[in-house]
């Protein structure tokens, strides 16, 4: 049987065939054409997910690199801007707390915004292998620290290249990884002597460099599971590629975001940086300091020849050396230190608008890829550094001076030096004399002048005063040039006795030197008498206890000791050496268990703060026994359960109380500390107690008398 169709039903039969046909394309082909498709965009998201990355870790080593050469400026300038002279001044907690170390701190906060990093500080090498920290810009009164704190080298510690001379930065984050982000430069800091004696740090928190490697990472991931995905479905793929598509977008964002950072870090950046192409002309690119430094406005300096700059500081010929200076970096025949020792203006003096400053430059060679090499420039102005060197040297010539002058007449015998001074008194005020007689001529003004400084001069000859004598000795030529003119004028005497005047200024600098001399032989006698009292007491008590104590004298303000105080602090330090040595400082066997040297140290230094009195007296016993303080307490109060740990350290210094099991000629009566509560007391007076299985620390605030 057959059948034909025909009309309507042959069109639903052509329908029919059409809709199997596809049915059977979608079967077969579509799957292969999907995962084919899925395949390729996979491969597209790599290529873009590869390119990306690289364009941020590009980006990422800019911004590093940018970062790293501002921290080594930063470290560089840290290490020369604190003397290891001052440095060396701050050793312990006490040394904290003057305003010295207070202006330091304050002068760290001042480089640290200056320089744009989050922490500038000082480690000392303290030999051991340990390093001590110095000082640091930050007053967060919770997060203080100063020279007490030591800390122990370790193997991978960042500092060790700077204690070889040589300034590293690194990622704080490679040791302790939640300080991501944290970048650190550390540099030697020489002394005079060429030597390393401590390490200047600076620490700054890029967050900026945080976000790009933790991008990174995730992106690494994120190539990693790429492939395994493309195995999966094509739906995945393109929710991939929409989530990649985003990120793209993001990292667009961030790298726009990076490049303002570096803009912003360009104009703060406290040199001047630029770019010289071949025609020595600068080029767009500069920091805005560049416009300070050379006191010329913006608009002034694009596209000016450098050279054309600074013609007005420099000679013909030394332009012509510049000139053959900058030809001889664009040729790139002779090595980067080799090129910066040959510098001409390494430093010199720029003169603009009547005024001149002194600027150090560095030149260096950049080549780039598919475009013409240029030269970046830095330049820095020094002028302050300078004055503050002439300052020093001028302070360290007047120093020289008065050690000179001190050294002559500590050899001169006082009744003697007496006598030199009043008889150079006498010839000055002669000399003031005939300079108001109108009877005298000008010439014999001039005569007697002369005569009366050849008096002085003599004299101090005699006496070995030869600074004093050799300016006296120029005076004299400048008198007998003024002798040798025709005519004389009262202008010529007056300026003869303005130089006389600066010379005598030297004489009172003599009377001044005595009375510290005298001063100090006086404050000298008073501290030798109380450290002679005390250590004999502590010669004589140690032997009673067969204890081996030293006793390490600090600071001694003279001040405090030769006020009224002087008896009672006397009296107090005398009840704290016997408490000490026969309470807190161990046997040596003891010692020696607790790894202690076997020889007891007890510490003391007076100081004068702000008005009043501080006494600081410390040992390294083993502090208060607390539980035995108790039990005494307790014994004396059998109604009280508990007592607070304020309540038992009050409690040593009442009347009759001893933890001593005997009476001794040294201690156990508990009369001693009782007598210290009363002469604090009786002073207006206060006493802070730190104990603590190293040692005991008693400090006493008195008041000085008005």
């Amino acid at each position: 049987m057959s059948f034909n169709c025909s009309g309507p039903d042959k069109v639903k039969v052509t329908q029919m065939k059409i809709f199997d046909t596809m049915n059977r394309f979608l079967k077969t082909t579509g799957p292969r054409l999907i995962l084919g498709l899925f395949f390729i965009s996979s491969l597209m998201v790599l290529l873009i997910s590869g390119v990306l990355r690289t364009q941020m870790y590009n980006s990422g080593v800019m911004l590093a690199e940018t970062t790293q050469n501002h921290l080594v400026s930063a470290a560089q300038a840290l290490a020369e801007f604190i003397s290891p002279e001052e440095l060396s001044l701050y050793h312990t907690i006490e040394d904290t707390k003057t305003e010295a170390f207070q202006e330091l701190k304050h002068r760290l906060v001042a480089f640290a915004e200056n320089h744009n990093i989050l922490y500038a500080y000082f480690w000392r090498y303290y030999g051991n292998n340990q390093l001590q920290f110095i000082v640091d810009n930050d007053f967060d009164p919770t997060e203080e620290v100063g020279p007490w704190v030591i800390i122990d080298i370790v193997e991978d510690y960042l500092a060790l290249p700077a204690l070889a001379g040589n300034i590293v930065v690194s990622n704080l984050g490679v040791i302790v990884p939640t300080w991501d982000g944290l970048i650190t430069a550390y540099a030697p800091v020489f002394d005079r002597h060429g030597n390393i004696r401590s390490i200047a740090g600076v620490d700054i928190l890029d967050r900026y460099l945080y976000i790009q490697r933790r991008d990174a990472r995730r992106m690494t991931l994120l190539l990693a599971l790429a492939i395994p995905f493309s195995l999966i479905s094509g739906i995945l793929n393109l929710i991939l590629y929409r989530r990649r598509a985003k990120q793209i977008e993001k990292s667009h964002v961030e790298l726009s975001h990076e490049k303002n950072v570096i803009q912003t870090m360009k104009d703060n950046i406290h040199q001047g940086i630029f770019l010289m192409d071949r025609e020595l002309k600068i080029l767009p690119l500069y920091s805005r300091s560049l416009i300070q430094i050379l006191s010329y406005y913006d608009s002034e300096l694009e596209g000016r020849n450098f050279l054309d700059i600074i013609s007005t500081s420099l000679s013909t010929k030394q332009l012509q050396i510049m000139q053959d200076y900058f030809d001889m970096i664009f040729s790139n025949e002779k090595s980067a230190k080799l090129l910066e020792e040959a510098n001409p203006i390494s430093e010199f003096e720029y003169k603009i608008d009547d005024r001149i400053k002194i600027l150090t430059t560095r030149f260096q060679l950049i080549d780039q890829i598919g475009s013409e090499s240029v030269i970046i420039g830095v330049i820095q102005d020094i002028s302050r550094e300078k004055e503050f060197e002439m300052e020093l040297q001028l302070q360290r010539e007047a120093q020289e001076l008065e050690m000179k002058n001190m050294f002559d007449v500590i050899q001169i015998d006082p009744m003697v030096f007496h006598d030199f001074i009043e008889e150079a008194e006498a010839n000055f005020n002669y000399i003031n004399s005939i300079l108001k007689d109108k009877t005298l001529t000008e010439k014999q003004v001039i005569t007697k002048f002369y005569q009366n400084i050849h008096a002085i001069k003599a004299n101090a000859l005699i006496l070995g005063l030869e600074s004093f004598s050799n300016k006296l000795h120029a005076l004299e030529d400048d008198i007998k040039a003024v002798s040798a003119q025709e005519e004389i004028t009262v202008k010529d005497t007056l300026s003869l006795a303005v130089k006389l005047e600066l010379i005598m200024q030297d004489k009172d600098a003599f009377l001044t030197i005595t009375k510290k001399i005298e001063t100090f032989k006086s404050s000298n006698q008073i501290d030798s008498v109380l450290v002679h009292s005390l250590n004999k007491a502590v010669e004589k008590i140690s032997a009673e206890t067969q204890k081996n104590v030293e006793l390490e004298i600090g600071y001694m303000d003279i001040s405090v000791l030769e006020s009224k105080l002087r008896k009672p602090i006397k009296d107090i330090l005398f009840q704290c050496v016997r408490n000490s040595i026969y309470h807190g400082i161990e046997p040596a066997e003891e010692r020696r268990r607790k790894n202690k040297k076997p020889q007891g140290l007890l510490s003391l230094s007076i100081r004068n703060v702000d008005g009043m009195a501080e006494i600081i007296f410390s040992d390294d016993g083993q502090g208060l026994d607390l539980e035995k303080i108790k039990k005494k307490y307790l014994e004396t109060r059998p109604g009280v359960k508990e007592v607070s740990r304020k309540a038992l350290l009050a409690s040593i210094f009442d009347p009759e109380f001893s933890t001593a099991n005997m009476t001794s000629t040294v201690a156990g009566r508990g009369i001693g500390l009782s007598l210290v509560k009363d002469l604090v007391k009786e002073n207006n007076g206060t006493i802070n107690i730190n104990s603590s299985e190293s040692g005991l620390t008693l400090k006493f605030i008195l008041a000085l008398p008005a």
